[in-house]
């Protein structure tokens, strides 16, 4: 469906002066307007457009321009073909032009009203795929074959692919994070192409940024699309001191920096072994539910240490000779060495255990809406985990309703069961 909206005819005495009505509407490719210069004289000159998307208060969200050779016959209207802009607030596109030398003028208004979901910020935003089989995903999925139950209440919904291209895509930010302990290998520097060629030219609406932690949580970039931005970023991960592996309580602190007013599909993606310091995995059974607060799909990384090298086999070593002391000069006496043996043996006992139960709460932040993924801490692993989550975008579909107030238990289930497994599609909404 197509809208038009007609500003009034001002006219002055001054040629130069006179403004045109502009005829403004939605194109037939989705995230497109048309504008319109109506026909009524030739003219032929530069056409200056200039349009503002505007806010519920009058304030200027955002401004674009350009220049462009133009030939408006006496009997023929002229189009435009142009991106639709989405600014989060935005109520409204006001277009101007101006025909020069002739100095002609046009104006036009369109009401966005709801162009694209996106801009509202009371819109509640949870994504989620559709599996066919493994490594298969719908990419055909409608509105109509989903269900959004909030509290177990059906709302109305709308649906949209993330990975479709053009201005009105759903905007994408992806957090890096690097776990730089001790046990974890190299966390390279990636040149340009990785960025680019991984997320950036095939996404136009991702941002990334980059944040490494031990000791300290360190932040190199906000979310950007700056290539060079990005390549310094990577580029001082290296710089953290590998120490203690705050893992969990660092997760949390991350998803901070996403802008949660902002309505966008958010993917955190952690490169870690998942193994946390002792003091650290009380905080691990509250990250999954800030995740699912704040809208975060985390894809844990399990970086996966090389084996070693098979050793050559060789002749067991003797058994040790037997430790003395004395009570008193002259008196050897046999030192029980159980005792040692057997704590030495229930701290390394202790310390596995700790391990496989921070390795397995690492894993289970799968569930905010990510994916497990493995990788080797060598400097290739980045162009690979961006492979998957590009691949992850493409098909993956965001759901969208006006949440209730309070804190509401929202999950997307599919109307026909036999179209697939629900990945994600689960989230907590607090308005």
């Amino acid at each position: 469906m197509r809208y038009f909206l007609f500003c009034v005819v001002s006219w002055v005495p001054a040629l130069w002066a006179q403004t045109l009505p502009l005829e403004i509407g939605r194109g037939e490719r989705e995230g497109t307007v048309v504008i319109a210069v109506p026909a009524g004289g030739a003219m032929e000159g530069q056409l200056e457009l200039v349009y503002r998307v505007m806010g519920a208060g009058g304030e200027v969200l955002d401004q674009a321009a350009e220049t462009i050779p133009v030939r408006v016959a006496a009997s023929q209207a002229v189009r435009f073909v142009r991106p639709l802009p989405v600014v989060a607030g935005a109520v409204e596109l006001r277009v101007a032009l101006t025909v020069r030398p002739a100095g002609t003028q046009f104006a036009g208004t369109m009401a966005l009203g709801g162009a694209t979901f996106q801009v509202d910020t009371n819109v509640a935003l949870v994504p989620v795929q559709v599996q066919k089989s493994a490594g298969s995903f719908l990419t055909d999925l409608g509105a109509e074959e989903i269900r959004v139950l909030e509290d177990g209440v059906a709302r109305e919904a709308e649906l949209q692919i993330v990975g479709r291209q053009g201005p009105a895509a759903v905007p994408v930010d992806i957090t890096l994070l690097y776990d730089r302990s001790g046990s974890m290998g190299d966390a390279g520097a990636y040149g340009a192409e990785v960025f680019r060629k991984g997320l950036l030219d095939e996404f136009p609406n991702v941002r990334i940024a980059i944040y490494g932690f031990s000791d300290q949580l360190v932040r190199f970039t906000a979310h950007t699309r700056d290539v060079e931005v990005l390549n310094r970023a990577s580029g001082l991960v290296a710089s953290i001191a590998p120490r203690s592996t705050p893992l969990f309580s660092s997760i949390s602190r991350t998803m901070g920096g996403f802008d949660l007013a902002r309505p966008a599909v958010r993917v955190l993606m952690v490169l870690s072994d998942g193994v946390a310091s002792p003091f650290d995995l009380e905080t691990s059974g509250s990250v999954l539910q800030t995740a699912r607060r704040a809208g975060v799909a985390i894809y844990p990384v399990l970086v996966a240490t090389p084996m070693p090298a098979k050793a050559p086999l060789l002749r067991p070593p003797p058994p040790p000779r037997p430790r003395t002391t004395s009570k008193k000069k002259g008196e050897p006496q046999p030192v029980n060495e159980t005792a040692d043996v057997e704590m030495r043996r229930l701290q390394r006992t202790r310390q596995t255990m700790g391990d496989g139960m921070s390795i397995a709460g690492y894993r289970r932040l799968a569930e905010s809406g990510g994916q497990l993924l493995t990788a080797l801490p060598t400097g290739n692993s980045l162009p690979g985990l961006f492979a998957e989550i590009a691949k992850t975008l493409r098909y993956s579909y965001v759901a969208s309703y006006r949440p209730s107030k309070g804190t509401r238990e929202v999950k997307v289930e599919l109307v026909h069961k036999k179209r697939g497994k629900v990945i994600g599609g689960v989230r907590t909404v607090v308005r």
